[in-house]
């Protein structure tokens, strides 16, 4: 359906088209003040009949439709909100001239998909989607210029109609009565600032201490978020619109202080010393007094908001115990600051290794997006994972370990010129730097090979070879992987 909004104010438009263009503000935002929606026809619904002699009928539309067109003829004079219509330019009484009508007909409309639904098993969200593309046909006045024309006398006729309908049962009417009520609530309900919930989730992401080596990992994944919808997604089957609620200022702050507490939770200190995934304590120690020093400053100087007080005494207080704890461990216990770095088996699984080399590198450069190029089966042309960002492409290369290592280096040695020959030819992908990452351990004569073979080439990117002893050492700066992997 075609719908006309016209901007009443101009200059708040401009504006907040401005603010988000040079930073100011992350969202554009345009308040119901500043425009108005035209009303605009809906389609008659498969089965519908209007009644003989339709709208005067009956005695119930014959009134209804009268009182629409006695309310008509004295609109905008009618209230004082709508009063205000007749200074302001851009009001044009003409599109309501067929309002008597399209009150009548769209009731007509409604109580038939009302008959026609209330036996199926999806009743309730059919029905209610319908009156929701009702309701919005009826358009939008801006804010303090009167209520929407014919909107309460359509709803007013569904709840009469509903009130005395002889063939829906009465739990089936109390539910679409309480529906349509509900929208005079919403009418009067605080609108959500996407700006404000913006700045509440920042100074969140801001104030977490992801900087400590057991969070890192995390950090990417909150900062790719912006947790602002409340349930799912939903379209509604007859407007064809999607809509969702947005989350209140309140309902964010406590979702914020329950992820706090859960990122908290999934750390165990003790579990993480005893299994030495804390290659040194004395660097962990410093990084948690820097961090709570951070914190406690933050704490004193940003003005946060009485409900975001919540998760800052929850961090102060875990990490003032966190920070005691790995002080007392390195008094009392003596813990050597680099303990021995346990040794890891790797991946046994060809896809499962690109999907773990993908993982790691990710954490390592968490602005680079590493993606698989492709999957098992598909063209890859000698590339498994790729960075645009970094324009760097990693080949894997899981090998079966248990043969005489010559035979792996010497299949290794032909797959490096196979794989580089395929990469060269791929189009409309920059590699400046192709990886081969393997399962077979760090060895200087395929280095060498592998160099001499992209200079006999002339491959157009640089090339390097990492085996297992160094994807190992990387993991090591990542404990939360290493669980995951090796639980």
């Amino acid at each position: 359906m075609e719908r006309n909004i016209d901007i009443v104010n101009a200059e708040r438009f401009v504006k907040s088209i401005q603010d988000m263009n040079c930073g100011k503000t992350p969202f554009s935002h345009l308040d119901a003040v500043d425009f108005k929606i035209d009303p605009f026809d809906i389609p008659v619904p498969e089965g519908y009949e209007p009644p003989e002699k339709f709208p005067l009928c009956c005695p119930f539309h014959e009134s209804t439709f009268l009182n629409v067109k006695e309310w008509v003829a004295r609109f905008p004079a009618c209230c004082a909100g709508h009063r205000r219509l007749l200074s302001a330019q851009w009001f044009d009484k003409s599109i309501y001239d067929n309002l008597g009508l399209k009150v009548l007909n769209q009731l007509g409309y409604t109580e038939h998909v009302i008959s026609q639904k209330k036996d199926k098993d999806d009743w309730y969200e059919d029905i209610t989607e319908y009156i929701e593309f009702n309701h919005d046909s009826f358009g939008q006045l801006p804010t303090g210029y009167g209520g929407t024309p014919g909107l309460d006398q359509y709803f007013q006729g569904i709840l009469l109609g509903l009130k005395e309908s002889k063939t829906l049962n009465s739990d089936k009417s109390k539910r679409l009565q309480e529906f349509i009520e509900g929208y005079y609530r919403r009418q009067g309900a605080k609108q959500v600032d996407l700006n404000q919930l913006y700045n509440v989730y920042k100074r969140w992401l801001s104030f977490f201490p992801f900087n400590i080596a057991y969070f890192r990992e995390s950090k990417d994944y909150f900062q790719r978020r912006f947790p602002i919808l409340k349930g799912r997604i939903v379209q509604n089957r007859y407007s064809k619109v999607a809509k969702a609620k947005l989350l209140t200022q309140s309902e964010l702050i406590e979702w914020l202080i329950q992820i706090t507490k859960e990122l908290l939770l999934a750390i165990k200190s003790h579990d993480l010393v005893l299994n030495n995934l804390i290659p040194d304590s004395n660097k962990h120690a410093l990084e948690l007094m820097l961090e709570n020093h951070r914190i406690r400053q933050e704490a004193l100087l940003i003005a946060f908001t009485q409900g975001e007080l919540e998760y800052v005494r929850i961090l102060k207080k875990w990490m003032k115990r966190e920070k005691e704890f790995f002080a007392e461990l390195n008094k009392n216990m003596n813990i050597s600051p680099a303990p021995h770095k346990k040794q890891y088996a790797p991946p046994d699984n060809e896809d499962y290794f690109e999907d773990f080399v993908c993982e790691l590198y990710n954490l390592q450069h968490p602005d680079a997006h590493f993606e698989r190029f492709g999957k098992r089966g598909d063209k890859q042309k000698g590339i498994d994972i790729f960075s645009i960002t970094r324009r760097e492409a990693i080949q894997c290369k899981k090998k079966d370990l248990s043969r005489k290592a010559s035979e792996v280096k010497s299949e290794l040695k032909a797959e490096f010129e196979s794989d580089i020959r395929q990469a060269m030819t791929v189009s409309g992908v920059d590699v400046q730097l192709m990886i081969f990452a393997s399962t077979f351990g760090n060895n200087t004569d395929l280095e060498e090979s592998l160099q001499s073979i992209a200079t006999a080439l002339k491959a157009p990117f640089k090339v390097m070879y990492i085996g297992w002893t160094s994807i190992s050492t990387k993991m090591q700066n990542f404990p939360l992987f290493i669980r995951r992997h090796y639980p």
